[in-house]
């Protein structure tokens, strides 16, 4: 049996999402993929990479995601997702920066968040992604 859980949250920063994962490994509750969408609400480091890939070593795949925003951190974010990609077996690098920028339909005015088609996508992309992972009946196993 394999377990997907979805834990959502808008403006989450990554220093508290580390502390979402910390709270489900203290309970053995951890999933067997993560994906982890952070960047849009503020910058975070490599050690910060660093500290959650260390709590999630015994998850079976981690996706981490670029960022994609017009912010003063973008670049700095993405350059660190990308510095660490090969760091950890588990892990899986989505380039939500240049699937956002060939795609800027998908967005609202502010060209961060997405409009009814962008979220259709976005859906879309997840599922392609967990399939990839877990195989095309991934769903049935997964907790909203």
């Amino acid at each position: 049996f394999r377990r997907v859980l979805f834990r959502s949250s808008g403006g989450r920063r990554f220093a508290q999402a580390i502390e979402v994962v910390r709270e489900f490994a203290a309970r053995d509750a951890l999933p067997d993929v993560v994906l982890l969408h952070l960047g849009t609400a503020g910058a975070y480091t490599e050690e910060q990479i660093d500290e959650m890939m260390r709590l999630l070593a015994d998850v079976d795949h981690v996706v981490l995601f670029t960022v994609r925003a017009p912010k003063s951190w973008e670049a700095v974010v993405n350059r660190r997702v990308e510095n660490v990609a090969g760091d950890y077996p588990n892990l899986t690098v989505l380039d939500w920066h240049t699937i956002g920028t060939e795609h800027e339909e998908w967005f609202v005015d502010d060209r961060v968040h997405l409009n009814a088609e962008g979220q259709r996508e976005y859906a879309k992309l997840i599922d392609e992604t967990i399939a990839g992972l877990e195989g095309p009946n991934w769903q049935r196993h997964a907790t909203w």
